[in-house]
């Protein structure tokens, strides 16, 4: 098998790629799809900084190179009973107070400014099972819309404040206040 390898800064900005991929065999066509694999919860506030930040990598990349993105769950809570918990209750047992669950909700919540994100953490009342967004989620993937699913899934939850384990927030769209 040829080892593929490539050159990629990191930072603050986001990603990109300072060489193009060789092998043991020397360069590689630039042509080329590259499978990226995302592991992630639909209540995990880093993979939708994340999800910006990668976004901004892939409009940096050439032209001729193609993505397969596939997202992958990760139940951050998978004790979590179907119903969910009241979110100030449950954070404020995970974290030792509720004090502290909201100085890491602003931590976030700068990150996620800094990439063009407004997260409402003020609207979340409760800390849903995530089963089923996994399940829309994989359905998504099927029917070809999986990022669109996902943008969905993260805006309704940080943004709008919704319930992502109940079966029908995908259908409803809460009107909100700014």
């Amino acid at each position: 098998m040829t080892e593929v390898l490539e050159a990629v800064a990191c930072s603050a900005d986001g990603c990109a790629v300072d060489a193009g991929p060789v092998t043991d065999a020397g360069p590689i066509s630039k042509a080329k799809t590259l499978n990226v694999e995302i592991v992630s919860d639909a209540i995990c506030p880093w993979c939708y900084v994340a999800k910006r930040q990668f976004e901004r990598a892939v409009a940096r990349l050439p032209e001729d190179v193609k993505l397969s993105v596939h997202w992958k769950p990760f139940e951050l809570n998978p004790n979590m009973p179907p119903e969910g918990l009241d979110r100030v209750a449950y954070r404020s047992r995970k974290f030792g107070s509720w004090e502290y669950s909201q100085k890491l909700d602003a931590q976030v919540t700068a990150a996620a400014a800094q990439v063009g994100l407004v997260m409402r953490h003020d609207l979340i009342q409760r800390t849903p099972n995530t089963f089923n967004a996994h399940r829309l989620v994989w359905l998504a993937e099927k029917e070809g819309v999986q990022d669109a699913v996902i943008e969905g899934l993260f805006s309704a939850y940080f943004v709008e404040g919704r319930d992502v384990g109940d079966k029908h927030t995908p259908a409803r769209r809460r009107e909100h206040q700014s």
